[in-house]
């Protein structure tokens, strides 16, 4: 009962107290990030299981301020429910939410129904400068799935290459959270959940505008770069999923596959007179997952990585030994340097 009514950084104040102290921190964590209890209001407990097999099999995340909600402790009280999914999967997502009480509501492209809002979004293409306006760029659809017996929605948000770079492409870094299969990761938590500040990245239109109100209405402050109170080792300098500064939660998923977030890199650069976000995205037919990853500058490709390293004899999955290896490509970058914008 007492550290329900502790902040974040105090918990872990506490838990560094002592070996007992720590111990009931592990404990209470564990009730406090039930994953399953915690989508009870959109997917009712044997729902919520088959919700995270369903996010193995595609990659999809969990985003936007239902993710920001579950590293607050709160009960999940949005209404809306933000996932964002890799196109190809697109439709294995969707038939899932209508087999499971959600409707197809609306598709920003205006669609009128579920099949006409999926193609649309499978023939989009990248440089679509109409997608571009509504969305982050990243970003090839978005749909909305309303359950009319609870009044919840499910958003599902289609991205041509990979979930995890729509995460990276939003209006700031309060946003910049995620829930996967397998664990919940907050990239910037000390900024987010200690000081309650927010870096803002560069301007995308007034549908941006709209959403930082939301977050700041609840209590964040966001502002232009260089924010108020920053960490420059947590905020300028190349990053990668589940490193120190991150918050990262293991959600306690016992089956395979598992998705080796930590193969995930980016860099965030004041580089002439924008905040922005770098990183290339890597796809291949031997990984079951997309990966964001900075390898460098100039016109250099991530997925010239892989083609390196992956055999073109082989049809089996190789995240883990990518992830591995990208792994120890970061342990060379930290000790050896690399190239900043």
């Amino acid at each position: 009962m007492l550290m329900s009514e502790l902040s974040t950084q105090d918990i872990f104040m506490f838990a560094q107290t002592c070996r007992f102290n720590r111990a009931a921190v592990d404990a209470y964590m564990r009730r406090a990030f039930n994953f399953e209890r915690w989508i009870t209001p959109f997917f009712p407990s044997g729902t919520a299981s088959h919700f995270r097999h369903l996010q193995a099999a595609t990659g999809a995340l969990i985003t936007g301020r239902a993710a920001l909600q579950f590293f607050e402790r709160s009960r999940l009280s949005c209404t809306v429910l933000d996932v964002a999914v890799h196109r190809k999967f697109l439709l294995s997502v969707g038939n899932w939410l209508q087999t499971n009480d959600f409707i197809f509501q609306k598709s920003v492209c205006g669609a009128s129904s579920w099949s006409d809002a999926a193609k649309r979004c499978l023939e989009a293409v990248l440089t679509d400068e109409h997608l571009y306006l509504l969305f982050e760029p990243s970003v090839a659809g978005v749909m909305e799935f309303k359950n009319p017996n609870s009044g919840l929605t499910a958003k599902l948000i289609a991205v041509f290459e990979c979930p995890l770079a729509y995460v990276l492409d939003y209006h700031s870094t309060v946003a910049m959270n995620f829930l996967s299969h397998t664990e919940a990761v907050c990239l910037y938590p000390q900024m987010t959940l200690i000081w309650q500040t927010g870096a803002r990245f560069w301007y995308r239109g007034a549908h941006q505008d709209l959403d930082i109100l939301t977050y700041e209405r609840d209590g964040w402050l966001i502002e232009e770069y260089p924010p108020t109170k920053y960490d420059a080792r947590e905020l300028l300098q190349q990053r990668t999923v589940g490193d120190a500064f991150c918050w990262t939660i293991d959600l306690r998923f016992p089956y395979q596959p598992t998705y080796p977030s930590y193969a995930n890199s980016w860099l965030a650069s004041d580089w002439l007179i924008d905040f922005r976000i770098f990183y290339h995205v890597v796809e291949s037919p031997h990984l079951l997952y997309s990966y964001v990853v900075w390898v460098g500058g100039g016109d250099q490709r991530a997925s010239d990585v892989v083609a390196s390293y992956a055999s073109n004899d082989t049809n089996t999955s190789m995240d883990i030994n990518f992830a591995e290896y990208m792994s120890t490509y970061y342990v060379f970058i930290e000790e050896h340097g690399y190239h900043r914008l």
